[in-house]
């Protein structure tokens, strides 16, 4: 591989915290022209990154807007976003309560190809608002979900007290 890619959060560029993106070489060093600061009017933080198979990736976190969601883009190989930029996205999934995202990945049909994402966590927004219950949201490739999108779905798992799916 030509080096390590990393994926969280920075204020150091903005006064609220966003996402951060950046390629580093075999040892360790930046790459220059790899580094990216994804800026919202609000507080974001990225969680989990995964490569695509599209050799692009999909970036796992929250974000602040109303309350806190589970916040999803997809970049491509150079790390970039925007709609003249073909198969990538930015999303926001939840409820009223807080959601925070612990893994994202790519799913695969029964030929291999990618045909979505799934992302799971924890919520409060979908059961009594005081405890967090597990929260799985699978998404078709433009992370669309809902029933205009065959195989795409959200689900909640748990019980009475705190869940957090982690692996």
């Amino acid at each position: 591989g030509e080096g390590y890619v990393v994926s969280g959060y920075t204020n150091s560029f903005f006064s609220d915290l966003d996402y951060f993106l950046f390629l580093t070489d075999l040892n360790g060093n930046l790459k220059p022209n790899f580094q990216k600061v994804y800026k919202r009017t609000y507080t974001d933080g990225a969680r989990v990154l995964k490569q695509t198979q599209d050799g692009g990736y999909i970036i796992g976190g929250y974000n602040s807007a109303n309350s806190v969601d589970f916040f999803i883009y997809k970049v491509d190989s150079a790390g970039h976003l925007g709609v003249s930029v073909p198969g990538t996205w930015a999303r926001t999934y939840g409820g009223t309560g807080a959601e925070y995202v612990n893994c994202v990945d790519e799913t695969l049909d029964a030929s291999g190809n990618a045909d979505g994402y799934i992302m799971y966590g924890y919520s409060r927004s979908f059961n009594s608002g005081t405890d967090y219950n597990f929260l799985v949201v699978k998404t078709d490739t433009l992370g669309n979900v809902g029933t205009a999108y065959p195989g795409t779905w959200v689900r909640m798992y748990g019980g009475t007290a705190d869940e957090s799916p982690y692996s």
